[in-house]
């Protein structure tokens, strides 16, 4: 093992200068990231469509309890753009067939929801 040659002080040099600067950048970029207040659920049993807010400081899971029935039948609903027909979340289609009565459903296999009306505000999560 001999001396390190000047070109190889140099490479190293400038692999700690930017490892230094891209820390900087990271810590001091401005995080812009809008998280979601409120979240559209469809009650599969009935297809009633339901807005909520999250709840602050704590997490949520699916399916939700309505708030007048008290069974777990709220799953999070997502309007087509093109169509704008209603469907349940595209992740949690697969859990629908753990969840009994899919009244409110046109297709279960695809999270499709019967004609619904626009949403109406409960407070789901208390």
């Amino acid at each position: 093992m001999g001396e390190a040659r000047p070109w190889q002080v140099a490479v190293v040099v400038v692999g700690l200068l930017v490892l230094i600067g891209s820390v900087v950048y990271q810590c001091t970029a401005s995080n812009d990231v809008s998280l979601a207040d409120s979240v559209i659920m469809v009650d599969v049993s009935t297809g009633e469509l339901i807005e909520s807010r999250y709840p602050k400081n704590r997490p949520v899971s699916f399916p939700a309890e309505h708030p007048e029935t008290k069974s777990k039948t709220l799953m999070p609903a997502v309007q087509d753009p093109e169509t704008g027909r209603w469907m349940v979340e595209g992740r949690y289609v697969s859990y629908l067939k753990n969840l009994g009565s899919l009244g409110g459903l046109e297709d279960p296999e695809s999270g499709l929801v019967k004609a619904g009306k626009s949403p109406s505000r409960r407070n789901v999560f208390k």
